[in-house]
């Protein structure tokens, strides 16, 4: 949902406690798919920064 909304430090905040990169919604999207999809950049970096597969 943060990765949806574009709220970046709360991105950086689950990151950093571990959150799972690869989670996937009830349809099977990813964080940085999600991301993505909304055009936040700087979540992107971030995901990716920590594990997440996608292309910058």
């Amino acid at each position: 949902m943060a990765a949806e909304r574009g709220t970046v430090e709360v991105v950086r905040v689950l990151l950093e406690h571990g959150a799972n990169v690869g989670a996937e919604d009830n349809q099977g999207k990813t964080p940085f798919q999600i991301a993505s999809a909304n055009g936040e950049d700087e979540i992107m970096k971030q995901l990716s920064e920590h594990g997440a597969k996608g292309v910058l």
